[in-house]
């Protein structure tokens, strides 16, 4: 080691504690047909995840080992598309060609609501804050919402041909929802007053809607291939992925605390922070074509694998040790010297990622400092390496 080198590893001291990073290991669960196309997925009542089988006319359900059970069912070629939890405890969903707002409970019986209209297609669903379903209608062109027993109320959107796809409870209160073919985000009160805000990027196709832990909405954009972010302000800042044709199709927050979202073309699942950096996570199995993805009861992230008929978990591994490189539990002088090597420009910062504290891309004097505290002390002194799920 050159004498410069040591010489600024022992000038260096004090420390400063930095968020945890991550690691992911995938593990996909195949399901008993190879033509159920899952499609929208949420965490259960029961402590499983529940998902839809577009091409399966079947609901499923899987534990956190991954034992799958499925339910069919009575409209055939129903296309059942998102599926969310209800304030009653049973899992509600949409019928995209079925044109019914589906109820099944934890032990599998399924009752269907047909809505007014015929050929209304609904899409998203969510539990508004009065306690009903709140859903979308993209031929409709319609915000809906249905009691827990059946009855329907309707709002048409301002513009013609709006396409309205996801759709999510604001922090105001408000419905939330993306317009995938007019290029905007809508939100709704309850009493049905819309507002429009439109996308920057023209043709985006927005898909996927989440409240972010900053309080503001995120959203996919299929087409362009970025990450969308909007204040209730209506303030827009978008997010660009590394491949413009990732197709992200969905998005959620992670048990991180960071945005996750799914590239369906790629074929990666993707970690977003709050300041919009990314990193990508390959799915094992080839043009699997992931669809939607949400954080489980168990901690873990699960999606959906629409071309392969498979269920993905994802397992964060977090290393709060900052500077331990390979998560073996301690910092080497090794790695301090390839934290030093980044902050001077000599290498990426994913050649250490347990570095970038902050997530901002950068090694800093403090996380430098933070990591030498670490080799010094033992990584007791910022926080020992944990796990979340198996």
């Amino acid at each position: 080691m050159c004498a410069g080198r040591t010489a600024l590893l022992f000038a260096l001291s004090g420390a400063l504690t930095a968020p945890a990073l991550a690691q992911v290991s995938v593990t996909e669960f195949a399901l008993p047909s190879v033509t159920s196309s899952p499609q929208g997925i949420t965490p259960g009542p029961d402590g499983n995840v529940w998902f839809t089988e577009y091409g399966g006319d079947r609901i499923g359900r899987i534990t956190p080992t991954g034992t799958v059970t499925e339910f069919k069912i009575p409209t055939a070629s129903s296309e059942p598309n998102a599926i969310v939890t209800g304030p009653d405890g049973n899992l509600w969903f949409t019928e995209r060609y079925g044109n019914r707002i589906g109820r099944v409970t934890v032990g599998g019986k399924v009752t269907e609501y047909r809505l007014p209209a015929s050929g209304s297609r609904p899409l998203g669903i969510t539990v508004g804050p009065d306690h009903n379903l709140w859903f979308t209608e993209y031929d409709g062109n319609r915000i809906g919402h249905v009691t827990t027993t059946g009855t329907f109320t309707e709002f048409t959107l301002p513009n013609a041909g709006s396409g309205p796809g996801s759709i999510t409870v604001g922090p105001d209160g408000n419905l939330w929802f993306t317009e995938y073919d007019g290029n905007r985000i809508g939100s709704i009160t309850l009493d049905g007053s819309f507002t429009e805000f439109a996308i920057p990027t023209l043709g985006s196709q927005p898909n996927g809607l989440t409240i972010g832990p900053d309080d503001a909405l995120w959203s996919a954009e299929r087409h362009s291939g970025k990450v969308l972010r909007i204040d209730t302000g209506g303030d827009i800042t978008e997010f660009p992925l590394p491949s413009n044709s990732a197709e992200p199709a969905n998005i959620t927050v992670g048990p991180d605390g960071n945005l996750w979202c799914v590239e369906r073309n790629a074929g990666n699942i993707a970690r977003v922070t709050l300041a919009g950096n990314v990193t990508e996570f390959p799915i094992p199995t080839a043009n699997s074509q992931p669809m939607n993805i949400t954080t489980g009861p168990d901690g873990n992230l699960w999606f959906t694998e629409f071309a392969t008929s498979q269920i993905g978990r994802a397992s964060i591994t977090t290393a709060d040790c900052v500077g331990d490189c390979d998560m073996s539990g301690s910092v080497t002088v090794d790695e301090i010297l390839t934290l030093v090597n980044i902050a001077l420009g000599g290498a990426l910062v994913s050649a250490c990622e347990a570095g970038d504290g902050n997530h901002d891309q950068e090694i800093s004097i403090d996380e430098i400092l933070a990591a030498v505290t670490n080799a010094l002390d033992g990584c007791s002194a910022s926080g020992t390496s944990s796990r979340r799920g198996a």
